[in-house]
């Protein structure tokens, strides 16, 4: 999970296989934004995605 912050604008970016993270950034109020589809590549070689939540002041 990664954790990118601006001002009062929270985004997290989390692997799609990683449920636990997701799990955990919905229970804190992050609103899923999108997909990025085979944005990374994991240390096996295979292509992974990414899943961006963010966190704005109204979010809460």
């Amino acid at each position: 999970m990664k954790l990118l912050s601006v001002s009062d604008v929270h985004k997290e970016f989390v692997h799609s296989a990683k449920l636990i993270s997701i799990a955990l950034a919905q229970r804190l109020a992050f609103q899923r934004e999108g997909i990025l589809r085979n944005s990374e590549m994991a240390p096996d070689g295979r292509l992974r995605s990414m899943i961006i939540f963010s966190l704005l002041p109204g979010d809460r």
